[in-house]
């Protein structure tokens, strides 16, 4: 049985698929900038992550999904299709239990990401 934060995270990774994919008209959803350089861990479409002087827009959703995206293997965010997608995500995550955390403390720099990724074993 999968918990509350993990739902959320799943369905945020599903949104950024689709924004990324095309799937969305890009006159409405947000523009994210991915990086498009080719690194030897990760995926093709690693996303930049935005800095800002105020706390304002640190924690939009475009600039909290970064972290967990880019930590997604290519052939994962390569699926052809959003079911193929889904799929291949819980495949992945599987064996991993990620833990989410809500910050609180947002004076904080270095935890400015409320989404933590963790792999216990």
């Amino acid at each position: 049985m999968s918990t509350l934060h993990y739902g959320r995270v799943r369905r945020d990774m599903i949104e950024i698929y689709k924004i990324l994919s095309g799937k969305y008209d890009t006159n409405v959803v947000a523009n994210l900038k991915t990086t498009g350089i080719q690194a030897t861990r990760g995926n093709d479409l690693r996303m930049c992550k935005t800095r800002f002087k105020y706390d304002l827009r640190k924690f939009y959703f475009t600039n909290i999904v970064v972290d967990a995206w880019n930590s997604l293997l290519n052939w994962i965010v390569m699926a052809n299709s959003t079911n193929t997608y889904k799929h291949r995500l819980d495949i992945y995550w599987q064996d991993q239990e990620i833990m989410c955390t809500v910050t609180g403390n947002r004076n904080n720099n270095n935890n400015n990401n409320i989404y933590k990724q963790r792999s216990l074993k």
